[in-house]
């Protein structure tokens, strides 16, 4: 859907139902940046921290964010620079050692912006939210308490609308919402990398980034099914 205009409504229409055609399913077609780390390309070690790439821990690739807690980590430039964001990726934190906190988000070439901050070293309840970085170093916080305990995968969302306000949601593995804050924070408006700070160990499956507004366009209804000839 390349716009959806301010008033008025855009036509969606969804195809199915022809077994003989292939998935033409892209992340990077979809998302304005996406990287499931399949090609590992782009990535920077930040200060004393350590990102690779796994394969062979989960039986698929993954950024692995290793060696020295915040804020030491990692980054990749976007090639893109957004102002306002839908931030997705999909996380899990073993429990293992190295620092309690996994923070990964946006910043730009200075290292200021805003990232998820989690409480995962953890076997109940934990921190949820998200911080206001300057210099890649925490200067704020949002957070409340989530139940969010270790060995899982979980759905981390950071929000950004064009009046600042921010929103952070956790959800579990089959998108259930679990954590949710927000607050108005208009210090930084320019975001230009991705970055993975905080503890360690803990894994990325993949990390998308694309449009957000608020309020968000909604859904009103289905029209009537169409029947196309292969």
């Amino acid at each position: 859907v390349p716009s959806i205009p301010a008033s008025g409504t855009t036509d969606i229409y969804i195809y199915y139902g022809n077994d003989s055609v292939t998935t033409t399913s892209s992340g990077s077609d979809t998302w304005l940046f996406f990287d499931d780390f399949e090609t590992w390309s782009g990535w920077r070690d930040y200060k004393s921290g350590t990102v690779y790439q796994d394969t062979s821990t989960f039986g698929f690739a993954c950024l692995k964010k290793d060696s020295n807690n915040d804020p030491n980590g990692g980054y990749k430039d976007m090639g893109i620079t957004v102002s306002t964001f839908r931030f997705l990726a999909r996380e899990y934190r073993p429990n293992l050692g190295g620092g309690a906190y996994d923070r990964f988000g946006l910043e730009d070439s200075g290292f200021n912006g805003y990232t998820i901050y989690k409480q995962a070293k953890t076997a109940g309840t934990g921190r949820w939210g998200f911080e206001r970085r300057k210099n890649g170093k925490s200067v704020q916080k949002w957070y409340v308490s989530v139940a969010h305990p270790c060995n899982d995968w979980y759905i981390c969302e950071l929000l950004r609308s064009q009046t600042g306000r921010i929103i952070a949601n956790e959800y579990d593995d089959l998108h259930n919402l679990i954590g949710s804050i927000s607050a108005v924070d208009t210090t930084y408006g320019s975001f230009s990398r991705v970055v993975v700070h905080g503890g360690y160990p803990y894994y990325l499956d993949w990390i998308a980034v694309g449009n957000y507004i608020e309020p968000e366009p909604s859904h009103s209804s289905w029209g009537p099914e169409e029947s196309i000839s292969p």
